[in-house]
C-alpha cells in the first residue's frame, strides 16, 4: 500500500495548530467533499476518507501528516501532497 508521509515545522503551539485545522482544512470544501470521518483525540486528527486514512499529529512548532493510500489515493497521491503541504505551510 502506498503511503504519504510529511512533517512540516510551525511557528504554531500544538493549540493553535489545532484551531487551525479546524477553522481551515477540515471547512475547506474540497476536504469536506473527501473526507468520510474525522475525530480528534488528544492533539492527534484520526481521518478516512475516499482515499485512505491517516493522522495528522499537532505538536509545539510541529505538523506530522501520515495516510496510507487506498487504489484511488495512490492515483491522486501528488495531489493530496501538494493540497496538505500549501495548507500546512500557512502555519509556518
Amino acid at each position: 500500500m502506498s503511503r504519504i508521509s510529511l512533517s512540516f515545522k510551525t511557528n504554531s503551539t500544538a493549540s493553535e495548530a489545532i484551531l487551525f485545522i479546524n477553522a481551515n482544512i477540515l471547512t475547506n470544501p474540497i476536504a469536506s467533499s473527501i473526507l468520510e470521518t474525522t475525530n480528534w483525540e488528544k492533539n492527534t486528527l484520526f481521518f478516512t476518507s475516499k482515499f485512505g486514512k491517516g493522522t495528522i499529529v499537532a505538536k509545539d512548532y510541529l505538523v506530522e501528516f501520515e495516510m496510507e493510500l487506498n487504489f484511488f489515493g495512490k492515483t491522486s497521491k501528488a495531489l493530496i501532497e501538494n493540497t496538505i503541504s500549501k495548507e500546512i505551510r500557512k502555519l509556518e
